[in-house]
């Protein structure tokens, strides 16, 4: 059963139930389904068919729904346009997706250039008519790099998602992540195939720990997806607040960044018996790979938790430089084949996909290791450097220095690009100064773990998904900036 045909069947079984919530606009799944086979007829009408892609140009709300469903009902696949992208990166964006149509936040269809049912697209990436979903990354030059993903994705995640629900229905779900960001769909398509009620997340309260947790306790949030750097901002104010005990959070899953079992993170679930805190895994050119629900008293809960087990549809595999498997408990670059990207879209696409499927399945960069089935973390590739002669994973580092009372959030980050001047620096969230920090890390690390140089800041930059923005830290340590 497609995604598609669960969301029809919840229409027809429970055609009153509010599938979104707006605001103060509620849209019932007879509503959303009626308004989406509107918009797929304005599609069809258009020249838009199965093979084609539409941009979605609605920012985070109702109207993005219904011209998601919409265009897959069309046959066509969904490009979402991020509303807080310059006009230099969504014109990059529209001419390596090179859309058939964009939908307006207005429900309005513009017809394009683009491929339609009959044509090819350029740029070395041919049409699919089972492609589901298009997203952008920035890539290593900085110029959007679209992932071609097929709609076997959005079908195997709600598959298995439903599938791990089991007996805790999630009914209420609220809409966190960024439209442009694949956590996004997930969001939306598992909570409308399972019959759930998606609650938009006013814009002007993302980023104010007090205002979430007020308007999640007011609206009812059972389940919620948090990139880690969020999760943290919130258990903040969770692990105190009166208002955590009018938290109805049955699951809370988090994705995106290594996930670091803080004190306040521990402290917030002490406070919420019933809820559960799950890591998921996975790029954006495969979606989730593992997942791992973390057991019994989070007072015992590791620092950092692994990835888990590989869900159903995908195969993970760790293999070295030259791709062969490794042995069993050997670290390995973590692989996976099965349901992943098709290929790329954009400047040089046609390279970058060939380099990413080589070997038959897409190499992620990140590092594990695995015992049992468990899937543990070990650091990106890219990441790894070695500090006099030792090799250092900056994760590691921020985790122990989230165990200080004294620090609410923290970035590692390397300096200097020759061996002999290579260094740590942390920017950290907090009231601890430099030598407090240090004398703490002394005790905890060894020597080359231990940044030289700590920068005190009111709040870490962040990328537009809510991750910790890296490159906006480094700019943090220039001479002079502080």
């Amino acid at each position: 059963m497609t995604f598609l045909d669960r969301i029809a069947a919840q229409a027809a079984a429970d055609p009153h139930a509010v599938a979104v919530l707006d605001g103060d606009t509620a849209v019932t799944y007879a509503e959303l389904w009626e308004r989406a086979g509107r918009t797929a007829a304005r599609l069809t009408a258009a020249g838009v068919g199965p093979g084609s892609r539409v941009a979605v140009a609605a920012g985070r709300g109702a109207a993005h729904v219904v011209a998601a469903l919409g265009s897959w009902r069309s046959g066509a696949a969904v490009v979402p346009l991020d509303p807080a992208a310059t006009p230099l990166r969504r014109e990059q964006v529209l001419r390596a997706a090179a859309p058939a149509a964009t939908i307006g936040g207005d429900g309005t269809v513009e017809r394009h250039g683009g491929p339609g049912p009959d044509d090819t697209a350029p740029l070395g990436l041919d049409r699919c008519a089972t492609d589901g979903y298009y997203v952008f990354t920035s890539g290593s030059t900085g110029r959007p790099k679209g992932i071609a993903m097929p709609r076997a994705a959005l079908d195997n995640l709600v598959d298995w998602q439903l599938s791990d629900l089991g007996e805790r229905p999630h009914r209420r779900v609220a809409w966190f992540a960024p439209v442009a960001f694949d956590v996004s769909l997930q969001e939306i398509v598992c909570t409308l195939a399972a019959g759930g009620t998606l609650a938009v997340v006013p814009e002007e309260i993302r980023a104010r720990p007090d205002a979430f947790l007020d308007w999640l306790a007011e609206t009812r949030i059972e389940v919620l997806h948090l990139p880690y750097v969020a999760l943290q901002m919130l258990a903040v104010q969770a692990a105190t607040s009166p208002l955590t005990a009018r938290l109805r959070l049955t699951e809370v899953i988090t994705a995106g960044e290594v996930l670091k079992c803080t004190p306040d993170i521990v402290r917030m679930f002490l406070r919420l018996p019933g809820a559960r805190l799950t890591n998921q895994y996975g790029p954006s050119e495969t979606h989730v790979v593992t997942r791992y629900a973390l057991p019994g008293d989070p007072a015992l809960w590791p620092a950092l938790p692994p990835l888990g087990t590989a869900v159903p549809g995908v195969r993970v595999t760790l293999r070295d430089a030259e791709g062969a498997e490794v042995a069993p408990g050997e670290q390995g670059e973590l692989c996976v084949g099965g349901i992943v990207l098709r290929g790329y879209v954009g400047e040089g696409a046609a390279e970058a996909t060939a380099r990413a499927l080589a070997g038959g399945h897409y190499r992620t960069g990140d590092h594990a290791s695995e015992r049992a089935g468990l899937f543990s973390f070990a650091g990106r590739k890219d990441h790894q450097v070695k500090i006099d002669g030792h090799r250092v994973e900056p994760e590691g580092v921020e985790s122990v220095l989230l165990e200080h009372p004294g620090v609410r959030e923290a970035v590692c980050l390397v300096t200097g690009r020759e061996s002999l001047a290579r260094s740590l620096a942390a920017i950290v969230v907090g009231s601890a100064g430099q030598a407090e920090l240090q004398a703490f890390l002394h005790a905890r690390l060894p020597a080359s773990m231990v940044p030289r140089r700590f920068v005190v800041v009111d709040e870490l930059p962040l990328t537009s998904t809510g991750k910790a923005d890296r490159l906006a830290a480094e700019r943090l340590l220039a001479p002079g900036r502080l």
